[in-house]
């Protein structure tokens, strides 16, 4: 599949393991080059190791925290520094199925707290620190993943899910006139 991406540089929040590494994974066999992050070490290295064999693209792993804006700006000029540009953010950084699980009785606000800090702030957060670049080169694009567990019932940290997506219409159009949708 060619999505127009050859060339185009992208950072993939929670691009360790899971959805976020898949992400990062088809991007680079699109021909994008990927800095991934997270927030352990090890695991981004060996996941930076693999993609680069599997698709020859330089993919760069920045140890990252989403909660932290000086984090979130560390991760954006490490990929300034390596490539050059910024042209695709994904939002995904999360604990999947949530940290507040179980019956509402037990749930832990801070808990949550934390939860949404990661996700939905966070999410806020690479944003405001990715869109004056793309603003700049007038092209850019920004997705945040959501979850199922925002529509499943009996998932406290659902909400964070529905918190994090926007219409496809809004997003495209609200946060910067930088190139055509």
């Amino acid at each position: 599949m060619d999505l127009g991406l050859a060339g185009r540089v992208a950072i993939v929040t929670g691009g360790s393991r899971g959805i976020g590494r898949a992400i990062a994974h088809a991007l680079a066999a699109e021909g994008v080059d990927v800095a991934i992050c997270a927030r352990q070490r090890q695991a981004l290295d060996e996941a930076a190791k693999a993609l680069t064999q599997d698709t020859g693209r330089r993919i760069i792993p920045v140890v990252a925290d989403t909660m932290s804006s000086e984090s979130v700006a560390h991760l954006v000029d490490a990929t300034l520094t390596a490539f050059g540009r910024l042209d695709v953010l994904v939002n995904n950084a999360s604990t999947p199925g949530g940290m507040v699980r179980g019956p509402l009785a037990e749930a832990d606000d801070k808990t949550l707290l934390e939860d949404i800090d990661t996700k939905v702030v966070g999410y806020l957060r690479c944003a405001k620190a990715v869109a004056p670049h793309m603003q700049q080169r007038r092209w850019g694009r920004i997705i945040n993943i959501g979850g199922l567990s925002g529509r499943r019932s009996g998932n406290i940290s659902g909400l964070r899910n529905a918190a994090s997506c926007t219409s496809p219409r809004r997003s495209r159009t609200s946060w910067a006139r930088t190139g055509s949708p």
